[in-house]
């Protein structure tokens, strides 16, 4: 499972939580906050889509995984370096 999957995942437990927690409230004021928070769920669930479609985007799969190459080592941040986000950088 990827980070993305794993947040995304979290987002929808999140989200099912807080629902359950609204259904047996016990207070309509309670409801609206426990209701209030599993739609920030699901706002959180939209960026992080929107998060990894733009990831994806400037840096596909196969570049994130030719890490071993020395052609492309400027974009070796998986592999130890301390100027990894250095690396990063300069692909934007």
């Amino acid at each position: 499972m990827d980070i993305f999957a794993y947040a995304l995942q979290m987002e929808l437990d999140g989200e099912a939580y807080y629902t359950e927690l609204a259904k047996h409230a016990g207070y309509k004021d309670l409801e609206v906050v426990f209701m209030d928070l599993a739609e920030a769920e699901k706002r959180h669930y939209e960026v992080i889509i929107l998060l990894r479609q733009v990831l994806y985007l400037r840096f596909p799969m196969s570049l994130l995984f030719q890490m071993n190459s020395k052609k492309n080592r400027r974009i070796g941040w998986l592999n130890g370096k301390r100027n990894s986000l250095i690396s990063i950088r300069r692909l934007f």
